[in-house]
């Protein structure tokens, strides 16, 4: 069950073991939507509300609440109570998605994973013993037919990747969204970011893609990779408001 005011929030949940969890809404850094396959398909998600909790030798640690079974109508709603100045819906705005080179990106990526599986499918191939193929009849085409079957969905999982990503940015809250049959909605408040990183590897560097991280206490929110002038307009933005260290 959820309680709200004007200033706090209270969740009880439990059978025979009672949890009350109270806070504040001002101390509120993310709320995180989990959307599994099976729970999203009946109509329901869950709700974790996260705050920085009590500091020990020097380290914040995290404090959340829990709400298990929300149904989906009303996560919406839930979402305005805990974050109040809340200008966006996830799942009715239209969310920016990854640029094209963000697909060209995941589908190396993922060839370059299944690299290994290829020598391996070559080596037995080439050099594996006859003692092997009458073991295993046909040995050389079921290699490559499970190395075609490993690299299409691969590939797959790459285009998935890619399609089913969204972000957006005002600037009160930071919206990251993922998943194409489970779903995941991640809302960052600004005011909370600590600091932000924006991390450019070799091969991002080719494709002039970013990856940037905001960071609260104990807790972070990447966004889908971006262009380095979208990554540069979206720090300018936030900066200001949540006083950030960035990191480069």
């Amino acid at each position: 069950r959820v309680f709200s005011s004007n200033n706090g929030l209270t969740t009880v949940e439990g059978l025979f073991t009672k949890k009350r969890v109270e806070m504040a809404l001002v101390k509120v850094q993310m709320v995180v939507i989990n959307e599994p396959f099976l729970r999203r398909l009946m109509g329901y998600g869950t709700v974790s509300v996260e705050t920085a909790g009590v500091r020990m030798r020097g380290r914040a640690f995290l404090a959340e609440a829990k709400i298990p079974m929300v149904e989906r109508e009303g996560l919406s709603s839930l979402l305005k109570t805990t974050l109040p100045s809340l200008t966006i819906n996830p799942w009715r705005d239209e969310l920016y998605r990854i640029v094209p080179a963000g697909l060209k990106y995941g589908l190396l990526s993922r060839v370059l994973v299944s690299i290994p599986l290829i020598v391996l499918a070559i080596v037995w191939v080439v050099i594996a013993p006859k003692e092997a193929a009458q073991i295993i009849p046909f040995s050389g085409l079921f290699f490559w037919g499970l190395l075609v079957a490993v690299l299409a969905y691969t590939l797959f999982r790459a285009y998935i990747e890619w399609r089913y990503k969204g972000w957006l940015v005002s600037d009160d809250h930071i919206v990251s969204q993922s998943g194409w049959l489970g779903q995941r909605t991640r809302v960052m408040a600004v005011r909370k970011i600590q600091a932000v990183h924006v991390d450019q590897g070799p091969i991002l560097r080719v494709f002039g893609l970013v990856k940037v991280q905001f960071r609260v206490a104990d807790s972070s929110l990447t966004l889908p990779l971006i262009g380095i002038e979208e990554a540069e307009a979206i720090v300018e933005r936030v900066t200001p408001k949540s006083h950030v260290g960035i990191l480069e």
